[in-house]
């Protein structure tokens, strides 16, 4: 199993999660703890990066939904990065038009 990299980075305009590894139900529960830890930071723009995402469960997938809810509770605005194997399970599972994609 592989284990999941939180990497945050902040500059002036947005702050970035990026996440390199397999999202499952071990490693859900830190994506869950640093996008709320950056949401109740106070920030405005949040990109999730997806890019270094090598698996992505249904679990996962669920954390993509609660992450645009926490977001939208915390009035911050989130877009998420995609790599084309996430894009593919996102556009399999319906979810595209349900999650704010980064283009």
């Amino acid at each position: 199993m592989d284990d999941l990299r939180i990497e945050l980075e902040a500059n002036e305009e947005r702050q970035i999660i990026a996440l390199c590894g397999e999202i499952d139900l071990a490693t859900a529960p830190q994506v869950r703890a640093a996008l709320k830890s950056v949401c109740e930071s106070g920030a405005e723009s949040i990109v999730l990066d997806l890019s270094g995402v090598t698996f992505l469960d249904s679990v996962g997938l669920s954390e993509l939904i609660s992450a645009v809810q926490t977001c939208g509770e915390h009035t911050a605005e989130l877009s998420i990065v995609t790599n084309p194997v996430i894009q593919k399970l996102l556009e399999i599972t319906g979810l595209v038009s349900a999650l704010p994609l980064q283009t």
